[in-house]
């Protein structure tokens, strides 16, 4: 699943990335069709970004703690123990997901900025039955996962921002599209503040709890995250961004450094 869902991302980039030619830029271009042609001078605008990301967590630190805690003591006793579900699983499997929204203005005919808040959270519930000498054991195990980030971007696009065709040039409505999509790179910086809770619970000859341990840890920490994207216009006004990159933080990189896809929607106003 996880290998499938990169393929994609790295095929999509790489596809409307070939489709990019170069730039109208500012003012009229002698090689853009007429009708299609980009007039005027730059002007700055606002604009509004929504979107989501899907993070690739290395979460090393973490499966050390259940491995120690649970699987190597509770697997050395109970023959028919079964690792549980962790968020570990969920990264291998690209099911971390986080929502975020900011705000933006441009710099200039190639470059722009960004601040931006957003985050996500979620429970892993995990329960089973186990029958030592006969006697039936219940495990509960719970992981929650709770991500929020501020953050702030630098925007440069090589070629020029993407402009939507106009006019009545050949070719299909969306061929015309993709081939005015424009690649752009980007240097994240900002913090976030992590919550992992660990609650185990046993429960024994129908007890439902006799035995819990609970681990709520926190972290505020600080991360910069480099960028490549391909920006695809939909209207004057509006476009959808596909991007990858990889965070760095500054602390307990084991645990949090990702690899990230993102896809969001953009409205110049």
């Amino acid at each position: 699943m996880g290998a499938w869902v990169l393929r994609s991302w790295v095929a999509a980039a790489l596809s409307l990335a070939a489709l990019a030619g170069p730039a109208w830029g500012e003012g009229e271009s002698e090689n853009s069709p007429p009708g299609e042609r980009s007039t005027g001078t730059f002007e700055k605008q606002w604009f509004f970004i929504l979107g989501t990301s899907n993070y690739h967590v290395r979460l090393e630190e973490a499966e050390e703690q259940i491995d120690n805690q649970l699987n190597r003591t509770f697997g050395s006793v109970l023959p028919r123990w079964k690792d549980p579900i962790t968020f570990k699983d969920w990264s291998d499997d690209w099911r971390i997901w986080d929502l975020w929204a900011g705000v933006g203005r441009d710099i200039g005919p190639k470059s722009a900025w960004a601040i931006y808040a957003g985050g996500g959270m979620g429970t892993i519930e995990n329960r089973e039955w186990y029958f030592p000498l006969g006697v039936p054991l219940r495990m509960d195990a719970d992981f929650t996962r709770r991500s929020f980030f501020l953050g702030s971007s630098v925007s440069y696009y090589p070629w020029g921002k993407p402009v939507k065709p106009e006019g009545n040039a050949k070719g299909h409505g969306l061929g015309r599209t993709l081939k005015a999509a424009r690649p752009n790179f980007e240097i994240n910086i900002g913090c976030s503040h992590q919550t992992k809770i660990g609650d185990v619970r046993l429960g024994l000859l129908g007890l439902e709890r006799v035995v819990r341990v609970k681990q709520d840890e926190r972290y505020l920490l600080g991360w910069i995250s480099p960028r490549a994207a391909v920006e695809v216009p939909l209207t004057k006004r509006d476009s959808v961004d596909f991007m990858v990159g990889y965070t760095f933080f500054n602390d307990h990189e084991r645990e949090f450094n990702n690899f990230l896809c993102q896809a969001f929607w953009r409205r110049r106003f």
